[in-house]
């Protein structure tokens, strides 16, 4: 019996704070974890979906090389959630849909379908878009017009995805 379960047994602490503060814990707990998994994650799933435009376009590039575009590309998306975060803390935002940082501010219905589409578009989702395509046009020896139209429509999908599926 650890030290909580002790103050419940004894009447110390009700067993609805005991509840309350297990739950703020796995909170904590989940998201840190959860930040730490995510990014690398990230990395090499976007590095599986860049050797899939390599090979589409007949690329001479390795998995290994297009790790590291994605691992370059991925930090415009961490400044932005950086940022992202900062910002909520200072604004005392009570969810990042009261942060209006994207695109989304030209539409009035921030949960439609549009509105879910246009918050995925901000100066960092184009920054590391263009550190993919510069990358891997390099990497896979191609002209960066050819792996533009890849890239960019590949994006657009994912997002209009995305959009259909959670939004």
């Amino acid at each position: 019996m650890n030290k909580m379960q002790h103050a419940v047994a004894i009447g110390q602490l009700s067993p609805i704070q005991y509840d309350e503060s297990m739950q703020a814990s796995i909170t904590i707990f989940s998201t840190l974890g959860g930040s730490i998994l995510a990014i690398p994650l990230q990395v090499f799933i976007g590095a599986l979906l860049l050797l899939l435009v390599n090979q589409l376009v007949r690329g001479a590039t390795t998995y290994a090389d297009t790790v590291n575009v994605a691992m370059a590309a991925s930090i415009p998306g961490i400044t932005w959630s950086l940022i992202v975060g900062i910002v909520s803390l200072l604004m005392k935002a009570d969810s990042l849909m009261n942060v209006p940082l994207n695109a989304s501010v030209f539409v009035e219905q921030k949960t439609s379908f549009v509105g879910v589409v246009l918050s995925q578009i901000h100066p960092f989702s184009i920054w590391s878009i263009c550190l993919i395509i510069v990358g891997l046009s390099i990497m896979c020896k191609k002209p960066w017009s050819l792996i533009a139209a890849w890239v960019v429509g590949g994006y657009i999908g994912l997002i209009t995805v995305s959009a259909w599926m959670f939004g």
